[in-house]
């Protein structure tokens, strides 16, 4: 007669196979991200050679007698590439290579039609490398991907059924912040702001948009720049020496020597004050600046008033201007905000060496930067960035106030005026000072 199994018995072979289960789903996950691993040194080797390829004869490979010089090479180490494909760490997984002008690897099936890595995979090696956002980066999925969640824009977690085609573009000269044409960068943790005139901090913040040099591992061989969250965080403010507004307020300035006389001033987006269109005929004295605009009336200029060392957008790229000015109470045109963004492409100089490129107009302060190596490609890498906006005594930039210590000359009446300029000193203006 056979004995039946006790409860403790039966409770601790179940405990037994739940141990058996864990370890054998630990081991699994480590296998895994042992591959995704793998994936990643991989992508960095053929990044690298590609690189250097392309340095030497101006396309990335995109032939097999491309490839079978790059293999001639020995640069390749134990990656076997034929045609273009390059078996992967994941099972049944090829990199399919597109080079050219643009080099893009993609994760799929030998035959190129089917995934072969679920989204939480993809995610894990989307946030090593990238910016873990699936349409966007180096990283990417095609739009109609089942391996993100509906509506959304994030990865599907903890779902092995979906299993879904990858998309590495690498050396992007268009959709990726680069430098000198190649997305490394030299020394992970080293900041700079982004060099795309087109990101720019949204109107009524204040900062500039920044980026950070990441890397996987401790060799750096694949470095890429990646867009930090929160540099815009603080809001314009104005002031009129006393208190601070919001963009959007308004507030009222009387005439000197005849208070009942006045006008109003608007808090702009820019953090100076303009007047309103349906104010513009109001003031005490119609002072004009160059083509017949008055005080508080913006005008523009184009990327060529960007500086060298410096890239503006043009009217073509965008409708926005990349230089904003303002008709200042002097009948000067002062700059009160700009687009222009630095720029980081070879140096032409010896490594080392270094350079100030100074401000943007309507900013003080120094930009230097210092030409470094990467990989046998030099570029240009900000040291410290000082620039700032200008201010006068920490009024902005077009704001006017009476100089108490001043006297209109040759009898005249009427008061003497400082205005703060885009070099952040206040210029002395006879503007308001009339005969008797």
């Amino acid at each position: 007669m056979q004995r039946a199994f006790t409860i403790t018995e039966m409770a601790v072979t179940l405990a037994a196979i739940a141990a058996l289960v864990v370890v054998v789903a630990g081991g699994a996950r480590m296998i895994e991200r042992s591959a995704l691993a793998q994936i990643i040194r991989d992508i960095a080797t053929i990044s690298q050679v590609a690189k250097q390829y392309k340095q030497r004869v101006g396309h990335y490979p995109n032939s097999e007698s491309d490839w079978h010089a790059m293999k001639q090479s020995g640069k390749l180490q134990d990656i076997s590439v034929e045609q273009g494909v390059v078996k992967s760490p994941i099972e049944g997984g090829f990199f399919h290579i597109r080079g050219g002008q643009l080099l893009i690897l993609t994760l799929a099936s030998a035959d190129k039609d089917t995934g072969v890595l679920t989204g939480e995979a993809i995610a894990y090696l989307d946030n090593q490398i990238d910016d873990g956002h699936p349409f966007y980066g180096r990283i990417r999925v095609d739009a109609d991907t089942p391996c993100v969640q509906s509506n959304t824009e994030r990865y599907k977690q903890h779902n092995d059924q979906d299993k879904c085609i990858m998309h590495v573009v690498l050396e992007a000269d268009q959709g990726l912040s680069a430098v000198g044409g190649a997305g490394a960068c030299k020394q992970v943790g080293h900041m700079r702001e982004i060099s795309d005139p087109a990101v720019r901090c949204p109107k009524g913040r204040i900062g500039k948009m920044m980026e950070i040099c990441s890397g996987n591992d401790t060799t750096e061989q694949f470095t890429y720049w990646k867009q930090l969250a929160g540099s815009c965080m603080q809001p314009v403010m104005c002031h009129d020496g006393v208190n601070r507004y919001a963009p959007g307020q308004t507030m009222t300035q009387t005439c000197p020597g005849d208070a009942s006389l006045g006008y109003v001033l608007e808090c702009t987006e820019y953090g100076v004050w303009r007047r309103p269109k349906e104010d513009l005929e109001a003031g005490c004295d119609m002072i004009t600046c160059p083509g017949g605009f008055l005080v508080g009336m913006m005008g523009s200029l184009g990327a060529e008033h960007c500086p060298s060392g410096y890239k503006g957008r043009t009217r073509l790229e965008d409708a926005r201007a990349a230089v904003t000015t303002m008709c200042a109470p002097d009948g000067t045109w002062q700059v009160i905000g700009n687009e222009c963004a630095p720029q980081y492409g070879s140096c032409q100089a010896s490594i080392h060496d270094q350079r100030d490129i100074g401000c943007p107009k309507g900013e003080v302060g120094r930009h230097v930067q210092q030409c470094v190596d990467h990989g046998g490609q030099d570029y240009w890498m900000t040291l410290y960035d000082h620039c700032q906006p200008a201010l006068c005594d920490g009024l902005p930039v077009g704001f006017m106030i009476k100089d108490e210590q001043a006297s209109c000359p040759n009898g005249s009446t009427g008061y003497v005026g400082r205005v703060c300029h885009d070099d952040g000193v206040w210029h002395t203006t006879y503007h308001y000072c009339h005969d008797a």
